[in-house]
């Protein structure tokens, strides 16, 4: 069985973005996948609440207005 915590996606996923915000768009994703990457060793090392934590964090930080 493959180790799914390793797989990648190759999709694009495209989004319209008001100019006003696009210079931050780059470093925000770039940040939401260091948060994942965590997660991940997060969850191996059984760390459950720090992946809540930080789950939750990453929840607020994607709500729209």
């Amino acid at each position: 069985m493959a180790d799914d915590s390793k797989r990648t996606s190759d999709k694009a996923i495209a989004v319209r973005v008001d100019k006003e915000p696009e210079d931050l768009i780059p470093r925000y994703i770039a940040n939401r996948q260091k948060d994942v990457t965590s997660i991940l060793s997060l969850v191996v090392n059984g760390d459950y609440e720090q992946v809540r934590i930080l789950a939750h964090s990453m929840k607020g930080l994607g709500e729209a207005e």
